[in-house]
């Protein structure tokens, strides 16, 4: 086998004859004829091969082999394998980078942890780096252990989260909710992303967060809070009354200027329930601000709709709004 046929194989242009030659080839053929055509390869990279990397290569491909030769899976080495391992070890001069890669990435995959509240009442997260996280009712948080831990503390959140976030200048603090991302550096702030709900809406209590969703950013403080429009994407900052933020965390039920209809979307998922509304035009331009005791979904629906002068019928297990 000539360096051709071997380059041939590592840009997989080889024929499946080509290809078990070629395997064949790396199985039985000698060290010296091995770390010649190794070495030819110098010519299609920019950098020199070191010896010691060529060594280590061909111990390597010799190792690889020889262990796949005692299970009888020879035949069964996948090109990329042998391929990216030459031009990983050829361009970086290193033969742990490759080695080690696949391992990390697998972990990283398997580090995702997934929290969701599915009771009625709040939990309380901790992070390992000593942020607080409660979560409301139905609100899920997930984020990659590994990362971090390591390299970068983001979370991704739905749902209504509160965060008591850890200092760290170094590494400052992401949360991903749709296409708003906030960033910060050490601060308490709340975030509410109901999925089925019109707007992304973060409220900070005290500290800095800067807010950033498209193209739009903005910095926001203490007693302000920011609606993003999911529908319209566009974004809208105003002072707000920080004193009933945290009331959920004690478990009551809070509404800051929402609209009704989305009021009555967060108490179906929050229930689990079933909420109808025949004539949705009995819901535009209605809004609602107030804090709830969590009653059972028939009592506290009625105080809602009393507000503005609707009503509520139980039928068959579902809740349905009229005039």
């Amino acid at each position: 086998m000539n360096s051709d046929l071997l380059k041939k194989y590592l840009d997989g242009q080889c024929t499946p004859e080509e290809e078990n030659e070629v395997l064949k080839y790396l199985e039985q053929g000698n060290e010296a004829e091995v770390h010649r055509h190794i070495l030819s390869l110098e010519e299609t990279v920019d950098s020199h091969v070191p010896d010691r990397v060529s060594e280590s290569l061909l111990e390597n491909i010799h190792s690889s082999i020889n262990a796949r030769s005692r299970k009888g899976m020879v035949s069964k080495i996948k090109r990329w394998q042998v391929a990216a391992g030459i031009t990983i070890l050829i361009a970086v001069s290193g033969i742990a980078f490759w080695s080690s890669r696949p391992k990390l990435k697998e972990q990283e995959q398997d580090a995702w942890i997934s929290l969701r509240n599915d009771g009625q009442e709040v939990k309380k997260v901790s992070m390992p780096d000593g942020t607080s996280i409660w979560l409301n009712a139905r609100a899920a948080l997930s984020y990659n252990e590994s990362a971090y831990n390591d390299r970068e503390r983001e979370v991704t959140v739905t749902g209504e989260a509160f965060f008591d976030v850890a200092g760290d200048p170094g590494r400052p603090f992401r949360v991903k909710t749709g296409n708003v991302t906030t960033v910060v550096l050490g601060t308490a702030f709340n975030i509410e992303h109901y999925e089925n709900e019109h707007d992304i809406r973060v409220t900070l209590v005290q500290g800095k967060v800067e807010i950033s969703a498209d193209k739009e950013k903005y910095i926001l403080s203490p007693g302000q809070l920011m609606s993003y429009d999911v529908e319209k994407h566009s974004m809208e900052v105003r002072s707000t009354d920080i004193g009933s933020t945290k009331e959920w965390l004690s478990g009551q039920i809070v509404f800051n200027d929402l609209p009704l209809e989305d009021v009555l979307k967060r108490v179906a998922t929050t229930y689990k329930v079933d909420i109808v509304c025949r004539q949705p035009a009995i819901l535009n331009g209605k809004r609602l601000t107030g804090t709830y005791m969590r009653k059972p979904p028939a009592e506290l629906l009625r105080k809602i709709l009393f507000v503005h002068g609707l009503h509520l019928e139980e039928k068959a297990g579902k809740y349905i709004i009229r005039p």
